[in-house]
């Protein structure tokens, strides 16, 4: 039972943090559960031969603190059953998230801790090569990142289950990667990534990719729901980007192959630059000043395109 703070903070007696001695890996089976002051499980090694792997199921209607000092100080989460409700914090340390399991209920934040550079999630990863989302439908995710780099070397979520990975919305910074099965296990497995059903508006400067480079793993970015979904900084995957619900802002940029398709309902506005064409089915809108190189299309009734000092590149302006 643990009910206290990051650090070890103890509360009316229960013990605060777990965590490996330093040199030692840990492996734990027993359940644990989180009280509601929250609870913290600390891996500060530094080295791969210091492993925290929980394999007994997390409860509780607490908050779960995952922190480290090194982002090589990996944890594994591998509990079919885990349940707490009180939102999951990464914090300067590596955590893989097992096929079949889950980081409980509540928003899901990653980012730097002092002294540790940066954090990184790997969702149903370690090459387990799940079908299971490992984040709640609902969850509200923040990526929050100081560092910035190459993939190994800022804070980053790294999806590697194909299928459909939806979040309830995003923000922050950072990078996601999708590798639909693993980089280094699976190639050319499609995946999709939904975000915006619990309804809020969020933004996110981040860097959203896919390895279609590498591995061929595609992934299709769709934005759902009815908040505005802001992305001042860039996609760069090769499955394409669906708006079906809401206001899908670019400021940023997007890049790769696959249209970009605002279906009935939906919103695309924004000032940046959409690096392939647009399809505008019925009943949606096309705004803004956006810089477009590709072909619009506009077709179906009750599509819409009101839009000032758009720029169209290399492409045509149809209405069907």
């Amino acid at each position: 039972y643990i009910n206290g703070g990051p650090n070890g903070t103890h509360y009316g007696g229960d013990v605060g943090s777990l965590g490996p001695a330093t040199g030692f890996a840990l492996t734990m089976s027993n359940p644990i559960v989180v009280g509601p002051f929250g609870g913290s499980l600390n891996n500060s090694l530094d080295t791969w031969s210091g492993n925290l792997t929980l394999n007994g199921p997390i409860t509780g209607d607490g908050s779960v603190t995952f922190w480290g000092t090194h982002y090589f100080a990996f944890t594994y989460v591998n509990s079919t059953a885990n349940a707490w409700h009180g939102g999951t914090a990464i914090l300067g340390t590596t955590v893989f998230v097992g096929a079949s399991s889950s980081l409980g209920t509540g928003p899901v934040t990653i980012g730097e801790n002092t002294g540790s550079g940066f954090a990184k999630l790997s969702l149903s990863g370690n090459g387990q090569n799940g079908t299971t989302p490992n984040i709640a439908a609902t969850a509200a995710v923040a990526i929050q990142s100081t560092s910035f780099g190459s993939l190994g070397s800022q804070t980053a979520i790294w999806i590697e289950c194909p299928g459909v990975t939806t979040w309830g919305s995003l923000e922050g910074n950072g990078m996601i990667r999708y590798d639909g099965g693993s980089y280094y296990y699976n190639a050319g497995l499609s995946g999709t990534l939904d975000i915006g059903g619990n309804g809020a508006s969020t933004e996110f400067s981040g860097v959203i990719t896919d390895n279609s480079g590498a591995g061929g793993n595609r992934l299709a970015l769709t934005k759902s729901g009815t908040g505005t979904l802001t992305l001042s900084g860039e996609a760069i995957n090769y499955g394409g980007i669906n708006v079906n619900g809401g206001v899908f802002t670019l400021n940023g940029k997007t890049s790769g192959t696959g249209a970009v398709t605002v279906n009935g309902g939906g919103t695309l506005n924004g000032s940046g630059l959409v690096g392939r064409g647009i399809s505008v089915a019925a009943g949606s809108t096309l705004a803004g000043s956006l810089t477009i190189n590709g072909n619009v299309s506009i077709s179906g009734a009750g599509a819409t395109a009101n839009m000032t000092n758009a720029t169209i590149s290399g492409g045509t302006f149809g209405v069907n």
